[in-house]
């Protein structure tokens, strides 16, 4: 707001970050707040850090009103991604262990490995893990990506529990090598969308293999995002200037 008094400004970005950490925390579509005002964690849930983020737009708001300025200005206000509810959460529990259940390789930040997630064991068990990366899919670089190895590690996530489709890649792209029985939703949206989502990952760095998760399924915490399901993609976004007509 005061940049908005003294400064010729065009444009600008605000980020207000708290609901991100706390659906991270809770799990934010689901999270109904703390249980009473004696709760440790009374103001860190998702419905106060949105009330709060409430208040801030409209402090803003006001402030592009009482400088003239509110004719003038196309306000965008959207989430930075979407978010899956770990209904069905695979990750360690233990203190500190959020590290631990997104991240697993042989050495990670330049230090030793992580324990992982007691879920990943099958996959750990083969050996022929560089770097694996969990949250609502899993995406894992193979030390030997030959195919007798490839297919060996295949069977690995298949037998991991919450898995719904295993990819290799394939060139320019990834390949389903393999998909579990999915609800109607769940195979709705992943005939119309997946393939296209998951094959952004294939970038000279990109994973050897990918593993999509089962809806409201998470490896890392309670509210995550990284997949290519319809939670993670639907990201709600609103446009509003003075001179817009509802609907356009």
């Amino acid at each position: 707001m005061a940049m908005m008094e003294h400064e010729d400004w065009s444009g600008m970005f605000v980020t207000l970050g708290a609901i991100d950490k706390a659906g991270h925390m809770w799990g934010a579509y689901h999270d109904e707040g703390a249980t009473g005002p004696s709760d440790p964690t009374a103001g860190t849930h998702v419905p106060d850090a949105a009330r709060i983020a409430d208040e801030q737009l409209g402090r803003l708001v006001q402030k592009l009103r009482d400088l003239g300025q509110l004719d003038d200005t196309l306000i965008v206000l959207t989430a930075d991604h979407g978010a899956t509810y770990g209904r069905t959460f695979l990750g360690s529990t233990a203190k500190g262990a959020g590290d631990a259940n997104w991240v697993y390789g042989e050495t990670v930040n330049d230090g030793p490995s992580f324990d992982p997630s007691p879920a990943l064991a099958p996959l750990v068990a083969t050996g022929n893990v560089q770097l694996s990366y969990q949250s609502t899919s899993i995406q894992t670089w193979l030390k030997d990506a030959s195919p007798p190895k490839q297919a060996e590690a295949v069977a690995a996530l298949r037998s991991l529990p919450g898995a719904m489709v295993v990819y290799v890649r394939d060139g320019a792209g990834y390949r389903p090598v393999w998909r579990d029985e999915m609800s109607r939703s769940e195979r709705h949206w992943w005939r119309r969308h997946s393939q296209e989502i998951v094959d952004t990952m294939a970038g000279p760095s990109g994973p050897d293999t990918v593993t999509l998760l089962h809806d409201e399924t998470t490896y890392s915490v309670l509210g995550d995002h990284g997949s290519a399901s319809e939670n993670d993609q639907r990201i709600p976004i609103v446009f509003w200037s003075s001179g817009m007509r509802r609907g356009r």
